[in-house]
């Protein structure tokens, strides 16, 4: 029995030896594993750099062109809405009947000065 039992004893002490060299083999190709992985993330972290530098600088182009923008479109809605009260005004203006226009005066004026013109120059003809 004693046989048997150094038998199982050597057969254990082989399969733990197989064992431990199996973990350490796994353990070493994770290591390789992981250093792999850190040196790839290295270089995706080199490359990424740059290029979200780009990105940052493009977004602040970005939002200056946009304040910009809203700078103008504010500066013009406010000419617009000047633009709109002098028509308003203008339009208030010219409808009114206290209002004296020069111009429409004249245009009366010239009218009346027509016929009374035509009517002279029709009297001397006829006479």
């Amino acid at each position: 029995m004693a046989e048997v039992l150094d038998i199982l004893l050597i057969v254990l002490v082989l399969v733990s030896i197989t064992v431990l060299i199996y973990i350490l083999r796994t353990v070493i190709n994770f290591n390789k594993f992981t250093e792999n992985m850190e040196q790839d993330l290295s270089e995706i972290k080199e490359k990424a750099l740059p290029v979200l530098d780009n990105l940052n600088e493009a977004l602040e182009n970005i939002n200056a062109v946009s304040s910009r923008i809203e700078k103008i479109t504010s500066e013009i809605d406010d000419e617009i809405g000047n633009i709109k009260n002098k028509v308003v005004d203008f339009r208030e203006k010219m409808s009114s009947p206290s209002n004296f226009n020069p111009l429409t005066d004249f245009i009366k004026r010239f009218s009346s000065i027509q016929k009374g013109f035509s009517a002279f120059w029709s009297t001397l003809r006829n006479r």
